[in-house]
């Protein structure tokens, strides 16, 4: 190096320094990359402070909207830093919330071919995965019967024919109508990931000449732009768990009036929608706050609280096979649907409203409408979505109910129930008449935990054993679903700081607004967890750090030890407490066919000659989540293995980066081994209390696929490695017997 850029490359590194230190991340990382040139050395000595600039001058970017000047910054970094999987993940993530999938899933990509074990990277990939491709094309792709259902009418319709598929998916059903002879198929799908497989299975299955794709919306195709005339056959089948929400009335005006040739077909040609009352406890605690008995736990009158509905979405998606649940009244039509009559669907689409009177034939505590559909597809060919098919209709396994909650009471025989049901353009809604309005409302896991009597019962057993021990005067709450906790102890301490673990996309604002309405003045909310915020409650430090850890889908909370380790290092007295003390993890294996048919595609399950499955394998997904284990149909083939054991007591030990440890799991049922359920238990200190997700009636389990299923035989001892890192769990098959295998991301 000369002399002239030996003196550029110290003036840069001083000025890259300095506008670090004023908050210049844009100067600091222009510094940066110059310094980088001149010195290919530098990188090492200053990549720390080089990422940090990234990560502050990539936040100020999109917070400013400035996106070309990002995406320049982001093509900068990766010549200086092509393979850090930190660095690549966190690059992933950006794009993710861009909204820009794709882009993110090959940085997620990439960061796992550097770095396997890099489970916050297998993390985002996955969900990546599931955002692009919806889990529901799995399971349409696997229902035996309404794919043959579908194949019977198209056997009867196609021949020589022309076909227009709305919202055609994967390609299943266009490439069975041109397998069955149609003439021509028009596929049209507008999520691009989606129109991509349907491309490729199209492709695949030698139907390229025959079935051409569409990438638009269906009330966007024209003649002759998109297709060539009139056609023969409109095959749809984007219904909703209410028939309605996936905007059906309006594609189906547009093409029956000005796509479908004269005594044309649609398939299917009507519809039916039923309800019933039904009673279901789970259900209920996740919509409807238990007032009273909560009222009696911590000693407060607690306020009547229902589920916060959206405006466009009031009702809940359930799959009825996996609740507990019993219904109150027959099946109740609420309208048939005929999906040529374009003046009837003119009608739904204007939006109208009528009352339906609803009566109870058994006694039970009623808690919701139950509606589902059957699609009459041709002659008595007929698909039920519902728990209570009628006697000539087939049930289909892929579609979900809707569940649309109603002020819990009692009911007996003969009771009648009044239904407002509203028809508003694309959305069915059912309200009953004359019930007012709840005092608050709140989201789903909110309601959810805070009804846990198990749960709240192991928080504060633990919290007065503490408090019985020694004076505490203030307490740090680590929250983010639990409205009681901080109610509890703002009688039993003089500050109650409540800091609420809050992600982009979850309810951590609305706990923070509920909780606002609810608790007195000594409890108050802290947004960063440092000393300089907590002086200005007169708070130097806190006696007892509280921490809710785990998510109502499973996982633990994101960044929650994160979270928990900087409060005990900045905020907690020499000789503090935490609670819980301990938090293990534990898994078992085990053989679920349904989530296994919920992530991966079985061709058998396809008809005729289709291939699909290994063109949708790279969107099979290995981590599933918000799993009820109680009502999940499977067949536990291992012992329960607690995998490890994490303390949270001590004051300032920070968890390692990563864990990782290898465990026996023996054989006790031989079957096919498909996954691992994993779940947590959370320890008192001082005390054999645990609190164990496995059994919470807030708080459901996750489960780690295999890539293939594996049989396994009694008595047999298979070990697994549980990894953990970034507060996400990974439990992996390494061999049975001696047979190794590999399990690791692919």
């Amino acid at each position: 190096m000369d002399h002239r850029s030996a003196q550029v490359l110290r003036h840069s590194v001083q000025s890259a320094h300095q506008c670090l230190e004023e908050g210049q991340f844009g100067r600091a990382f222009a510094h940066f990359l110059l310094i980088f040139r001149l010195d290919a050395s530098a990188q090492l000595r200053f990549r720390r402070e080089f990422l940090a600039c990234f990560k502050e001058w990539s936040t100020e970017l999109l917070q400013t909207g400035r996106f070309d000047d990002f995406f320049h910054c982001v093509e900068s970094i990766q010549l200086f830093e092509p393979r850090d999987d930190e660095l690549l993940t966190y690059i992933g993530g950006l794009f993710f919330k861009l909204h820009l999938g794709d882009r993110g899933l090959t940085f997620f990509t990439e960061a796992l071919k550097v770095n396997t074990d890099n489970l916050l990277a297998l993390q985002n990939f996955e969900s990546t995965k599931r955002l692009a491709v919806e889990r529901y094309h799995f399971r349409t792709l696997n229902d035996r019967r309404r794919n043959d259902a579908y194949r019977i009418v198209l056997s009867a319709y196609c021949r020589d024919r022309t076909v227009l598929d709305i919202g055609a998916g994967m390609g299943l059903l266009a490439v069975q109508a041109a397998q069955l002879g149609a003439r021509k198929v028009y596929a049209c799908e507008k999520s691009p990931a989606t129109r991509s497989i349907l491309d490729s299975v199209v492709q695949e299955n030698g139907m390229t000449a025959i079935v051409e794709t569409i990438s638009k919306n269906s009330l966007q195709i024209d003649i002759p732009q998109d297709v060539e005339g009139r056609v023969d056959v409109i095959v749809v089948e984007t219904f909703d768990a209410a028939l309605l929400g996936e905007g059906i009335m309006a594609s189906l005006v547009h093409a029956v009036e000005k796509l479908l040739a004269p005594g044309g077909h649609v398939v299917p040609h009507s519809a039916t929608v039923y309800c019933c009352l039904m009673e279901s406890f789970p259900l209920v605690s996740s919509y409807w706050l238990k007032s009273d008995l909560l009222s009696n736990l911590i000693g407060l009158n607690m306020p009547q609280m229902s589920v916060e509905c959206d405006d466009l979405d009031q009702y809940l998606t359930e799959n009825l096979s996996t609740l507990k649940w019993r219904p109150l009244s027959q099946p109740t039509a609420l309208m048939t649907i005929s999906f040529t009559d374009v003046a009837a669907l003119t009608q739904c689409l204007n939006g109208f409203s009528r009352t339906i009177s609803v009566m109870a034939d058994t006694a039970g505590e009623l808690h919701a409408a139950v509606v589902w559909f059957e699609l009459h597809l041709a002659g008595d060919v007929t698909l039920s979505s519902g728990p209570m098919p009628s006697v000539s209709a087939s049930a289909a396994t892929s579609w979900r109910q809707a569940i649309f909650p109603l002020r819990p009471r009692d009911i007996q025989p003969q009771s009648n129930v009044q239904l407002e049901m509203k028809v508003s353009a694309d959305h069915l809604r059912l309200t009953e008449a004359g019930i007012l309005d709840p005092i608050l409302e709140a989201p789903a896991s909110i309601l959810s935990v805070s009804n846990d009597i198990s749960y709240h019962a192991f928080y504060l057993e633990g919290l007065r054993d503490i408090l019985s021990r020694g004076p505490i005067e203030s307490v740090l709450v680590l929250s983010h679903c639990s409205l009681l906790l901080p109610l509890f102890l703002q009688s039993k301490v003089k500050v109650v700081l409540v800091h609420v673990v809050n992600d982009d996309d979850d309810d951590g604002d609305a706990l923070s607004d509920v909780l606002h309405e609810l608790v007195d003045d000594n409890v108050k909310f802290i947004v960063d967890l440092n000393v300089d915020e907590m002086n200005q409650y007169g708070v130097a430090s806190v006696d007892l750090i509280v921490a809710e850890l785990i998510d109502t889908n499973g996982q633990l909370r994101k960044g929650v030890l994160d979270h928990l380790h900087s409060a005990k290092s900045n905020m907690l007295k020499p000789g503090g407490h935490v609670f819980p003390s301990a938090l293990s993890i534990q898994a078992a294996g085990a053989e679920c066919q349904g989530l296994y048919a919920d992530n991966y595609c079985d061709d058998s399950a396809l008809g005729l000659d289709i291939k699909i499955s290994h063109i949708v394998h790279s969107y099979s997904s290995l981590l599933e989540s918000d799993i009820r284990l109680g009502c999940c149909q499977h067949k536990e083939l291992t012992e329960q293995t607690t995998l490890m054991t994490l303390s949270l007591e001590e004051p300032t030990t920070a968890l390692p980066k990563l864990m990782s440890m290898r465990r026996e799991m023996r054989i006790q049922r031989e079957g096919e081994l498909t996954n691992f359920f994993i779940w947590f238990s959370l320890h008192a200190a001082n005390s054999e209390k645990t609190y164990c997700t496995r059994q919470s009636d807030s708080i459901n389990t996750c489960a780690r696929l295999l890539h293939e299923k594996v049989k396994v035989e009694t008595g047999l001892v298979m070990v697994v490695n549980c990894l953990f890192h970034a507060s996400f769990v990974d439990v992996r098959f390494c061999s049975l017997e001696g047979q190794p295998t590999d399990d690791r991301f692919e």
